[in-house]
This record gives C-alpha cells, sequence and structure tokens, in this order.
C-alpha cells in the first residue's frame, strides 16, 4: 500500500529544541524578510481604507456681543456633515466644508472658518 501524501516540511513551522526565547529567536531569523515569526502581514479587512478626496473641520466663531475684536467673547462651534453644531471637530470633505461655509457666511455676529 502507497504512503498517504503529507505537505512538505515548512522551515516556519519546524520544531525547535531548547528554550522557548531561543527557539523564537531561531524562528525569527529563519523567517523570510517582512514576517515576524511567521505571520505575514495582511491588509486587514476592518481597517478604514485612506480617504480618496481631501477632508477639512468647519468651525464657526460666534461673537455674542457683535464686536470681533480681542478681549470680546467668542463662542467656538464645531460644525458636522449635516451642517448641525457637534460637540468635537467632525472630518467632513472638503467640498462639502467649502459649500457650508459658503452657506453660513452671511449670518451676522460670526465668522466662518474651513481648517
Amino acid at each position: 500500500m502507497e504512503a498517504a501524501w503529507t505537505l512538505p516540511a515548512c522551515p516556519l513551522r519546524q520544531r525547535r529544541q531548547g528554550s522557548g526565547r531561543a527557539a523564537d529567536a531561531v524562528l525569527a531569523a529563519s523567517a523570510p524578510a517582512g514576517l515576524g515569526r511567521g505571520v505575514p502581514r495582511l491588509f486587514l479587512p476592518w481597517h478604514a481604507p485612506p480617504p480618496c478626496c481631501e477632508i477639512r473641520f468647519l468651525v464657526l466663531h460666534t461673537y455674542p456681543d457683535g464686536i470681533k475684536a480681542y478681549g470680546h467673547e467668542r463662542i467656538t462651534t464645531p460644525i458636522g456633515r449635516r451642517g448641525k453644531p457637534v460637540k468635537k471637530l467632525r472630518l467632513i470633505p472638503a467640498e462639502n466644508a467649502y459649500a457650508m461655509a459658503r452657506y453660513f457666511q452671511g449670518t451676522k455676529g460670526t465668522t466662518v472658518s474651513v481648517i
């Protein structure tokens, strides 16, 4: 009877003699470049891809006293993707941020910043 077919021995999976750390060092040294301990570095699907367009922050500065000068009160409000105030700065596609800035531009006692 013929022997069953088996996978060829992989140098990354061979058992090494000795303590764990020394064996790990030998295993890491025998691994091809770019691999750590025999585990390939792959693109993981749960990481978001980089943005495909320019992104900006939109901030609305409101002056309750109506005076835009040093020493007077200024309220800084970050604006979100839908044009509503949010608690912290949100990234918005640049085209949308500039369109919303033009919309808010005419409001009295305010200044709009696209950062």
